[in-house]
């Protein structure tokens, strides 16, 4: 889809809190039917539900999108909202559902469930006093209790205090020489352990030189500086499953590279015509093929309408195979992250950022140089000429 084709429609921001276009949504929790939801914690789990297809995003994106979007998204509420502690305001769950890529208008069944819910809540009568008084004064005879058992335990460890300072009097010069030896194999510990240190920190250093390393970090999405990253770049490669968080996540920025004159973007794809890739990594994301094919596809289109003219060259690819890391070269820069091999999902995973020279950059150069030999070329778009379908 072109730029003068985008949707108004506002969901998740970019690193930068800039919206992105419409079309980031690319799919909707429609097989989440909340009015099935009979209590309020029974809608608290369809809610979790839509924050899970929405790749979990964290409670701080929550909130800073209700910020940039004058509709505050509290931390603490949404936790005590998906806890089914408490029902939610309409209006907070009005922006949880845009936030999370559901659009309420198009979705009207979350707020006939909230009509109904919330009805319900009020009509309940309000819960007994109970014996709070009673309750009040056992806890404070407890309390009571806990002070003089308290005063009783100072009193003996006083008494113990001075028989050892007694102690301590008699055998001060024995205990004196007795320190100081022990402070001088201390210190020629410590000597010995700062020389090893610093040997292996110089190691260390020319390790990370050679490796050009700048940082390693535990979250690509957002423990990343991407806006950076994106500054003045002209050549973007991207190896992915099909990554659809981190593209919608920048998707202001990759646009904005798609219209550069003279740059050129290459996205590499699992070849969605090899069963043995589909069927390898749809096990590995605990999805269906047909999903992943899916997801993999809507990737395709969404990089094919960020054709303009006079803009970069785009090139797709498909290549089969496994995957064991994604990555993102970005000029001389490179942005690279593992795969898990467990069903679970992990809140942080291991990525590694590099640049030129260094030996993880030209590793990643070899790599891309394999890819694009074994993968397939679908489509190339030169400066705003499209090639014709084969």
């Amino acid at each position: 889809m072109g730029a003068a084709g985008a949707p108004t429609l506002v969901t998740l921001p970019d690193g930068a809190g800039h919206p992105l276009d419409g079309w980031s949504m690319t799919h909707q929790p429609d097989d989440i039917d909340p009015t099935a939801a009979r209590t309020m914690e029974e809608f608290a789990g369809c809610l979790r539900r839509v924050r899970a297809r929405a790749d979990n995003i964290s409670y701080r994106r929550l909130e800073q999108w209700g910020t940039r979007n004058n509709s505050p998204l509290p931390r603490s509420t949404v936790v005590d909202v998906l806890a089914g502690r408490r029902l939610p305001r309409k209006t907070l769950l009005l922006a949880f559902l845009q936030a999370c890529g559901v659009n309420p208008r198009t979705e009207p069944r979350w707020v006939t469930t909230w009509n109904r819910l919330s009805e319900q809540h009020a009509a309940k009568p309000p819960a007994a006093a109970g014996s709070a008084t009673s309750r009040t004064a056992t806890n404070v005879m407890a309390a009571d209790q806990v002070i003089a058992d308290a005063r009783a335990r100072a009193g003996q460890i006083i008494a113990e205090a001075v028989a050892i300072r007694a102690a301590a009097e008699q055998n001060a010069a024995l205990l004196r020489s007795a320190a100081q030896r022990q402070v001088d194999e201390m210190h020629a510990q410590a000597e010995r352990e700062l020389r090893r240190h610093h040997r292996f920190a110089a190691e260390l250093a020319a390790d990370v030189r050679a490796a050009g390393l700048l940082r390693i970090g535990a979250n690509y999405l957002n423990g990343l500086d991407w806006d950076r990253l994106f500054a003045d770049v002209h050549e973007l490669d991207i190896f992915v499953a099909y990554g659809q968080t981190w593209r919608n996540l920048n998707i202001r920025q990759l646009h904005k590279l798609a219209r550069q004159r003279g740059s050129s973007i290459r996205i590499f794809l699992p070849d969605v015509n090899d069963e043995a890739t589909t069927s390898l990594l749809a096990n590995r994301f605990a999805i269906a093929p047909e999903e992943l094919i899916r997801r993999i596809e809507s990737t395709r289109e969404s990089y094919e309408g960020m054709r303009y003219p006079d803009g970069a060259r785009i090139e797709l690819y498909y290549f089969p195979g496994d995957r064991m890391f994604s990555f993102y070269r970005l000029d001389d820069t490179v942005v690279v992250g593992f795969y898990s091999h467990s069903r679970n999902r992990f809140p942080s995973i291991p990525v590694f950022v590099g640049t030129a020279p260094g030996s993880l950059y030209e590793f990643i150069l070899e790599e891309l140089r394999a890819i694009e030999q074994k993968g397939r070329l679908l489509t190339s778009h030169i400066d705003g000429i499209l090639p014709s379908d084969e």
